[in-house]
């Protein structure tokens, strides 16, 4: 486990599992660990076999939504027994030993990834209010630090400085500096929320610019401008506030329709 956490590349997600109680006679011993990784390895001592299906399932399910997940595994006669529970899935087991184990997965998730663009009060102060909310928040090159930001044409990787970057949100505070070119990158980039900070008028001007330029209805659809949630902000952390709440409500979002697809009820079989 010690290795695989030493080697972690700090961008693939796995499930950090831990054995709470043991009902009867079983393998797995309370305060067993063990990792699952995304591809449903597991590495480390969890018991035997008979549990090993059930962890590797939750632990997919915990990755996939981003939420920790409580299961237990009882032998399959008595699964009928077992008072439903919202909080926790049963899932039935045909161990010869007959034991009852509950097991508590965490899912160990790479930070979300905010790629700010600007040399602006607004842009760094996004920068601040990302880290101190758990995001990655990387500031872009400025035309000054020797990057491709002075370039006619370039990609998000080279205008982040970061090789192999997937931002999954972008804010453009450029205000006026450069504003065609780093947005044509972050659009033609995977992140599919970019952020535009801008008044109405603005946008629409960039929008029929960035039309007329050849970009295509799919990478337009990602625009979000004016960037934030209403609030009449009005100082630039006020509006980086607003920015970053919308970026939050969006995440949230996501993160419960993740849930729901997957139901949130015990699985009984």
């Amino acid at each position: 486990m010690s290795r695989f956490i030493h080697n972690w590349d700090g961008k693939t997600p796995y499930v950090l599992v831990t054995i709470i109680r043991v009902s009867g006679h079983a393998a797995a011993k309370p305060g067993d660990k063990a990792i699952v990784t995304s591809g449903g390895d597991i590495i480390g001592s969890i018991g035997g076999g008979c549990l090993r299906g059930a962890v590797v399932k939750a632990a997919r399910m915990a990755i996939e939504t981003g939420e920790p997940q409580f299961i237990r595994t009882v032998p399959k006669d008595k699964i009928d027994e077992v008072p439903e529970e919202e909080d926790i899935k049963t899932y039935p087991s045909a161990c010869p030993s007959r034991g009852e184990v509950e097991v508590f997965l965490e899912p160990v998730k790479p930070k979300p990834v905010l790629v700010v663009f600007g040399e602006t009060e607004l842009a760094h102060t996004l920068v601040a209010f990302g880290r101190a909310l758990g995001f990655k928040a990387v500031h872009g090159l400025s035309e000054t630090d020797g990057g491709s930001a002075g370039t006619e044409s370039f990609d998000l990787d080279s205008l982040s400085g970061e090789s192999n970057l997937k931002a999954d949100y972008i804010v453009v505070a450029t205000q006026g500096v450069k504003d065609k070119i780093t947005l044509e990158a972050s659009l033609k980039s995977s992140c599919p929320h970019v952020f535009f900070v801008a008044s109405v008028k603005k946008a629409n001007f960039w929008r029929e610019r960035l039309g007329e330029a050849g970009m295509t209805d799919r990478e337009m659809l990602k625009l979000i401008s004016p960037a934030g949630l209403h609030i009449r902000a009005e100082s630039p952390a006020e509006i980086a506030l607003s920015i970053l709440a919308q970026i939050v409500q969006i995440k949230n979002e996501k993160q419960e329709q993740s849930v729901e697809s997957n139901g949130g009820t015990s699985e009984r079989k």
